[in-house]
Protein backbone atom coordinates (compact mmCIF):
# COMPACT_ATOMS: atom_id res chain seq x y z
CA UNK A 1 0.00 0.00 0.00
CA UNK A 2 1.34 3.42 -0.93
CA UNK A 3 1.00 5.84 2.00
CA UNK A 4 1.36 8.92 -0.22
CA UNK A 5 -1.85 8.06 -2.01
CA UNK A 6 -3.72 7.50 1.29
CA UNK A 7 -2.51 10.75 2.98
CA UNK A 8 -4.37 13.93 2.17
CA UNK A 9 -2.50 16.19 -0.27
CA UNK A 10 -2.22 19.12 2.22
CA UNK A 11 -0.54 17.08 4.97
CA UNK A 12 3.08 17.52 3.73
CA UNK A 13 2.51 21.30 3.52
CA UNK A 14 1.11 21.37 7.07
CA UNK A 15 4.00 19.29 8.33
CA UNK A 16 6.56 21.52 6.62
CA UNK A 17 4.98 24.73 7.92
CA UNK A 18 4.72 23.31 11.46
CA UNK A 19 8.36 22.28 11.38
CA UNK A 20 9.34 25.71 10.02
CA UNK A 21 7.41 27.47 12.80
CA UNK A 22 9.02 25.24 15.41
CA UNK A 23 12.53 25.98 14.08
CA UNK A 24 11.81 29.73 13.94
CA UNK A 25 10.55 29.68 17.52
CA UNK A 26 13.65 27.77 18.71
CA UNK A 27 15.96 30.16 16.84
CA UNK A 28 14.18 33.14 18.43
CA UNK A 29 14.51 31.56 21.90
CA UNK A 30 18.21 30.91 21.31
CA UNK A 31 18.82 34.54 20.31
CA UNK A 32 16.77 35.77 23.28
CA UNK A 33 18.74 33.59 25.74
CA UNK A 34 22.05 34.61 24.17
CA UNK A 35 21.17 38.31 24.52
CA UNK A 36 20.05 37.81 28.13
CA UNK A 37 23.29 35.97 28.95
CA UNK A 38 25.31 38.75 27.30
CA UNK A 39 23.52 41.40 29.37
CA UNK A 40 24.04 39.33 32.51
CA UNK A 41 27.74 38.81 31.75
CA UNK A 42 28.17 42.57 31.18
CA UNK A 43 26.42 43.35 34.47
CA UNK A 44 28.53 40.82 36.38
CA UNK A 45 31.83 42.06 34.93
CA UNK A 46 30.86 45.70 35.60
CA UNK A 47 29.93 45.02 39.23
CA UNK A 48 33.07 42.94 39.76
CA UNK A 49 35.25 45.67 38.24
CA UNK A 50 33.74 48.26 40.57
CA UNK A 51 34.24 46.07 43.62
CA UNK A 52 37.79 45.15 42.60
CA UNK A 53 38.54 48.84 42.11
CA UNK A 54 37.54 49.53 45.70
CA UNK A 55 39.51 46.52 46.92
CA UNK A 56 42.52 47.84 45.03
CA UNK A 57 42.45 51.00 47.14
CA UNK A 58 42.31 48.90 50.30
CA UNK A 59 45.30 46.97 48.95
CA UNK A 60 47.15 50.18 48.11
CA UNK A 61 46.47 51.53 51.59
CA UNK A 62 47.86 48.35 53.17
CA UNK A 63 50.94 48.55 50.94
CA UNK A 64 51.51 52.09 52.21
CA UNK A 65 51.23 50.91 55.80
CA UNK A 66 53.65 48.02 55.16
CA UNK A 67 56.13 50.39 53.53
CA UNK A 68 56.02 52.62 56.60
CA UNK A 69 56.40 49.63 58.91
CA UNK A 70 59.46 48.42 56.98
CA UNK A 71 61.02 51.87 56.64
CA UNK A 72 64.32 52.48 58.38
CA UNK A 73 64.19 55.43 60.74
CA UNK A 74 67.51 57.24 61.45
CA UNK A 75 67.05 58.18 65.11
CA UNK A 76 65.54 55.52 67.27
CA UNK A 77 63.02 52.82 66.45
CA UNK A 78 59.51 54.14 65.95
CA UNK A 79 56.56 53.28 68.13
CA UNK A 80 53.56 51.81 66.31
CA UNK A 81 50.14 51.79 67.92
CA UNK A 82 46.54 51.13 67.04
CA UNK A 83 43.60 53.31 67.99
CA UNK A 84 39.99 53.71 66.91
CA UNK A 85 38.62 56.94 65.51
CA UNK A 86 35.30 58.53 66.51
CA UNK A 87 33.41 56.11 64.23
CA UNK A 88 35.15 53.06 65.69
CA UNK A 89 37.26 52.40 62.61
CA UNK A 90 40.80 51.12 63.24
CA UNK A 91 43.69 53.51 62.55
CA UNK A 92 47.36 53.19 63.20
CA UNK A 93 49.82 55.73 64.48
CA UNK A 94 53.59 55.77 64.17
CA UNK A 95 55.72 58.05 66.32
CA UNK A 96 59.42 58.42 65.56
CA UNK A 97 62.06 60.76 66.87
CA UNK A 98 59.85 61.53 69.86
CA UNK A 99 57.82 64.25 68.12
CA UNK A 100 57.07 63.18 64.55
CA UNK A 101 53.72 61.47 64.15
CA UNK A 102 51.97 59.88 61.19
CA UNK A 103 48.46 58.48 61.30
CA UNK A 104 46.55 56.46 58.74
CA UNK A 105 43.17 54.75 58.66
CA UNK A 106 43.08 51.03 57.96
CA UNK A 107 40.40 50.72 55.27
CA UNK A 108 37.61 48.15 55.50
CA UNK A 109 37.12 45.38 52.97
CA UNK A 110 33.75 45.12 51.23
CA UNK A 111 33.18 42.06 49.08
CA UNK A 112 29.45 41.58 48.69
CA UNK A 113 29.19 41.55 44.90
CA UNK A 114 31.77 38.82 44.34
CA UNK A 115 30.17 36.48 46.85
CA UNK A 116 26.69 36.98 45.43
CA UNK A 117 27.68 36.66 41.77
CA UNK A 118 29.89 33.58 42.04
CA UNK A 119 27.17 31.07 41.11
CA UNK A 120 25.88 33.21 38.22
CA UNK A 121 29.42 33.48 36.86
CA UNK A 122 29.83 29.71 37.14
CA UNK A 123 26.75 29.18 34.96
CA UNK A 124 27.63 31.85 32.38
CA UNK A 125 31.35 31.69 31.78
CA UNK A 126 33.83 29.03 32.88
CA UNK A 127 36.87 31.30 32.40
CA UNK A 128 35.28 34.16 34.39
CA UNK A 129 34.40 31.74 37.17
CA UNK A 130 37.97 30.41 37.39
CA UNK A 131 39.46 33.91 37.52
CA UNK A 132 36.83 35.00 40.02
CA UNK A 133 37.53 32.04 42.28
CA UNK A 134 41.25 32.83 42.29
CA UNK A 135 40.73 36.56 42.84
CA UNK A 136 38.28 36.13 45.70
CA UNK A 137 40.54 33.59 47.37
CA UNK A 138 43.16 36.35 47.29
CA UNK A 139 40.62 38.86 48.65
CA UNK A 140 39.92 36.49 51.54
CA UNK A 141 43.66 36.43 52.20
CA UNK A 142 43.73 40.25 52.02
CA UNK A 143 40.98 40.36 54.62
CA UNK A 144 42.91 37.97 56.84
CA UNK A 145 46.11 40.04 56.51
CA UNK A 146 44.21 43.20 57.42
CA UNK A 147 42.75 41.61 60.54
CA UNK A 148 46.12 40.17 61.54
CA UNK A 149 47.77 43.57 61.04
CA UNK A 150 45.19 45.13 63.36
CA UNK A 151 45.84 42.45 65.98
CA UNK A 152 49.63 42.80 65.73
CA UNK A 153 49.52 46.60 65.92
CA UNK A 154 47.21 46.32 68.92
CA UNK A 155 49.65 43.99 70.69
CA UNK A 156 52.73 45.86 69.47
CA UNK A 157 54.78 42.71 68.92
CA UNK A 158 56.38 41.15 65.81
CA UNK A 159 55.57 44.21 63.69
CA UNK A 160 58.77 44.02 61.60
CA UNK A 161 58.48 40.29 60.91
CA UNK A 162 54.84 40.46 59.94
CA UNK A 163 55.34 43.55 57.76
CA UNK A 164 57.91 41.70 55.64
CA UNK A 165 55.64 38.68 55.23
CA UNK A 166 52.64 40.89 54.49
CA UNK A 167 54.57 42.77 51.80
CA UNK A 168 55.32 39.50 50.00
CA UNK A 169 51.72 38.30 50.19
CA UNK A 170 50.32 41.65 48.99
CA UNK A 171 52.21 41.20 45.70
CA UNK A 172 50.55 37.80 45.12
CA UNK A 173 47.14 39.16 46.12
CA UNK A 174 47.43 42.03 43.64
CA UNK A 175 48.25 39.61 40.81
CA UNK A 176 45.04 37.62 41.39
CA UNK A 177 42.91 40.76 41.60
CA UNK A 178 44.58 42.29 38.54
CA UNK A 179 43.96 39.16 36.48
CA UNK A 180 40.20 39.31 37.10
CA UNK A 181 40.06 43.10 36.64
CA UNK A 182 41.81 42.79 33.27
CA UNK A 183 39.34 40.08 32.23
CA UNK A 184 36.40 42.31 33.21
CA UNK A 185 37.63 45.61 31.77
CA UNK A 186 40.63 44.97 29.54
CA UNK A 187 42.66 47.42 31.68
CA UNK A 188 45.11 46.95 34.56
CA UNK A 189 43.72 47.34 38.05
CA UNK A 190 45.99 50.34 38.62
CA UNK A 191 43.68 52.31 36.28
CA UNK A 192 40.73 51.82 38.67
CA UNK A 193 39.11 54.89 40.17
CA UNK A 194 37.95 55.18 43.74
CA UNK A 195 34.66 56.78 44.74
CA UNK A 196 36.70 59.81 45.78
CA UNK A 197 37.98 60.25 42.20
CA UNK A 198 34.56 60.12 40.53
Amino acid sequence: MDYMTVLPPWLPLTLASGLTLFLLKEAWEFVRRWRADSRKRLAITTLLAQELGQLYFVHRSLVGIVNELCQQYPDKPPVFSLYRDANGKPCYRVVWGGTNTDERAIRSIHRGAGDKLLMDAAMLDRKLFAKMLTAYTRVTELEHLRETLIDILDEGSMVDTFAGYMGERLVVILQGMDDLYRYCTGKPIASAKSFDDV
